[in-house]
């Protein structure tokens, strides 16, 4: 998995995500991964017998990407070329 972290507590399912993190363009090269389970995953601490899982992706769309695919160029968070970063 990158950058996702899964947790039950009782039988809430909490997905934690850090923001601040980027993994390059999505294969399309139209988004950014932010976080993905890179696939189903199965939840943890499942007390039932019954399988559970789950597929997380957080793709972002940015400034960053071939403008074939919808951007430009793909620019690292924190990079001061990054909006929202000024």
């Amino acid at each position: 998995m990158k950058n996702v972290q899964m947790t039950v507590d009782g039988s809430i399912l909490t997905i934690q995500v850090d923001l601040s993190k980027e993994f390059g363009p999505s294969s399309s090269g139209k988004t950014i991964i932010v976080a993905s389970t890179e696939g189903n995953r199965e939840c943890p601490k499942r007390t039932s017998a019954d399988e559970a899982q789950t597929g997380f992706g957080l793709p972002v769309r940015g400034d960053g990407l071939d403008p074939g695919r919808g951007g430009s160029k793909w620019v690292p968070a924190g990079s001061p070329a990054c909006p929202g970063d000024e």
